[in-house]
């Protein structure tokens, strides 16, 4: 449905930032909140209504923001954009670039604040004879690509 048909997917947001962003985030902070396809297509954003000027960064004109579907979660209101590409200077490949940092930092937030997962990687740092840190920054890196099927 979100690859083809996007405009017909308007959940609560929540469900979407679960199921896209792969985290349980619902504040403003985690907006936008971006679906690229199999092929790194942006076919849907969810972007909170106190965040809708990020979407400039996008090449998203605001102006265009008036006319897309617009959701409450509990007291948060969210705007679903999904027509994206035809309104967009910006091509997906390029916001995916953009968000890949973000996204990088957020995986490492992850590992730091998971005892389990930074004895998996000390282990694997070892293993491998690299620094603490870049095994860190191999493995967040591994994880984004493989979300974004990139090689």
């Amino acid at each position: 449905m979100l690859d083809h048909y996007p405009k017909f997917y308007n959940p609560d947001p929540q469900i979407f930032i679960a199921r896209t962003h792969q985290v349980f985030d619902f504040s403003r902070q985690s907006s936008p909140v971006c679906y690229f396809n199999d092929k790194n297509e942006l076919t849907k954003i969810a972007v909170h209504k106190d965040n809708l000027d990020t979407l400039t960064t996008f090449g998203y004109p605001l102006e265009a923001i008036e006319h897309q579907p617009r959701v409450r979660s509990g007291q948060e209101e969210w705007a679903y954009i999904n027509d994206f590409s035809s309104k967009s200077t910006k091509s997906s490949k390029s916001i995916l670039a953009l968000i890949q940092q973000s996204e990088i930092v957020r995986i490492l937030s992850e590992m730091k604040n998971n005892p389990q997962w930074m004895e998996e990687l000390n282990k694997k740092a070892l293993a491998n004879q690299h620094s603490l840190t870049q095994q860190m920054e191999l493995d967040a890196r591994f994880i984004f690509n493989e979300r974004h099927h990139l090689p």
